[in-house]
């Protein structure tokens, strides 16, 4: 039987567009903001051209400028700078700069060729898997296809104007806006708020996220609780000490004699409230990915739905930690956080997001972090809607107790805050 080979088309793209962009990013740093707000390294056609979109927004992050020497040497402290092709493939790119106003436009090339790019692709799997009589994998790729669409399309009916927003905002404030108790009379949570949590390793991240978790949950709020680091047993453990009071290697060794009367009355009273609202759900899964966090959270909205119910909350321990497909440790957080952005109005809640810092503040006189130190990428104070750092002065030599620094506030108040912290119930509080 003669096979006759296929040609594999040439996929709709625009390299004018590209280089116009990147040269323009070099030269107009105006035009790397209007880029990030509208871009990723997959719009892009040409490999190289990725990899430089990449450094130059890595540089400008890292250091608030870039240009053509920057990136050079990113690219080279990367291994990176011959595969693009060169210093004279960098220089040949500012000949194409042009003024920062027209990055939209050429961007919108990008986007509307990759759009172009992902139908085929996605189109050609619905076919095989026709072809293979495979109907469930063929419902499968439909349903990413329309994905696709949504995704993809450059949305223009978004764009209104302001008086037609009135009615919608007079509405939303005169219901009262959903702020969410979360266990702090200084923090108010609006609801579908982004929130990120920082500090450095043992300061009391997780302990913090416990805290406000249970405070949700005990509220009547559902929480699911995404923990890549510590295992069921040990947030069990936590969320069970600051609820009862009862020190944590007290109810890891409940077989012990170290327990007395009150402490099995308080452990009992705590259980009680505990088995009332069972909506605290907790997932362990290792380098867990944003996919699969979508996916476990459509499957629980499901069941709830049944009981009129949904996530209010979701909480992720770590964002560094996550599991994803790209190659550098700033592009996967970067990509996180702004996929977070989408899931926080497709689902309607509140996402929680802990982070590291960077150590360059340990040098800082006072130690006191800013929001530069988040660690990997500048996207995570961009998507944030409040940041909160935990600072414990005490544990690195300084005066003063613990804090919680609200660094970021996009609708209320910043400041510091000094806070108790328990530290056999690993459990923050406010007052003495």
């Amino acid at each position: 039987m003669n096979q006759t080979a296929v040609a594999i088309p040439v996929l709709p793209h625009n390299i004018e567009a590209e280089v116009a962009i990147l040269g323009t990013m070099m030269i107009d740093n105006e035009a790397i903001v209007l880029a990030q707000s509208c871009l990723e390294e997959v719009h892009f056609y040409r490999k190289a051209n990725q990899i430089i979109f990449n450094s130059i927004c890595r540089v400008y992050d890292q250091t608030g400028v870039c240009d053509l020497i920057l990136t050079s040497r990113d690219l080279t402290t990367h291994g990176q700078l011959e595969i693009v092709g060169g210093n004279k493939y960098l220089s040949k790119l500012l000949d194409y700069g042009d003024i920062s106003t027209k990055t939209i436009a050429h961007a919108n090339i990008l986007l509307a060729t990759f759009q172009q790019r992902t139908f085929y692709r996605r189109s050609m799997k619905i076919a095989n898997a026709a072809i293979e009589n495979d109907t469930e994998e063929m419902d499968r790729q439909v349903g990413k296809f329309q994905d696709d669409i949504a995704d993809t399309s450059i949305e223009t009916d978004e764009v209104e104007s302001w008086s037609k927003t009135i009615p919608d905002m007079v509405k939303h404030y005169e219901n009262g806006v959903n702020y969410f108790k979360a266990g702090f009379s200084f923090l108010e949570i609006e609801q579908g708020n982004i929130v990120t949590i920082a500090g450095l390793p043992s300061m009391g991240k997780t302990s913090l996220a416990c805290n406000i978790a249970r405070a949700l949950a005990n509220s009547g709020k559902v929480v699911v609780f995404f923990s890549l680091e510590a295992d069921k047993k040990s947030l069990s453990v936590t969320l069970y000490a600051q609820q009862s009071g009862i020190a944590c290697t007290k109810i890891r060794n409940l077989n012990s004699a170290n327990l007395t009367e009150h402490d099995y009355k308080m452990l009992s009273r705590s259980l009680t409230t505990v088995n009332k609202n069972k909506n605290l759900l907790i997932d362990q899964t290792a380098s867990i990915t944003y996919n699969q966090i979508k996916s476990k959270c459509q499957v629980i909205n499901k069941k709830l739905e049944r009981e009129g119910l949904q996530i209010d909350a979701i909480f992720v321990d770590y964002l560094q930690i996550m599991g994803g497909p790209e190659d550098t440790p700033y592009q996967k957080v970067t990509n996180i956080c702004k996929n977070f952005e989408a899931f926080k109005k497709e689902f309607n809640c509140s996402v929680f997001l802990l982070s590291q810092f960077s150590r360059a503040f340990s040098h800082r006189p006072g130690n006191r972090p800013i929001l530069p130190d988040l660690k990997e990428s500048g996207q995570i104070e961009q998507t944030s809607d409040q940041v909160l750092f935990v600072h414990r002065p005490e544990r690195h030599g300084e005066e003063g107790g613990p804090e919680i620094i609200v660094a970021k506030n996009r609708d209320g108040k910043l400041g510091s805050y000094e806070v108790g912290f328990e530290g056999e119930t690993k459990n923050f509080y406010e007052g003495n």
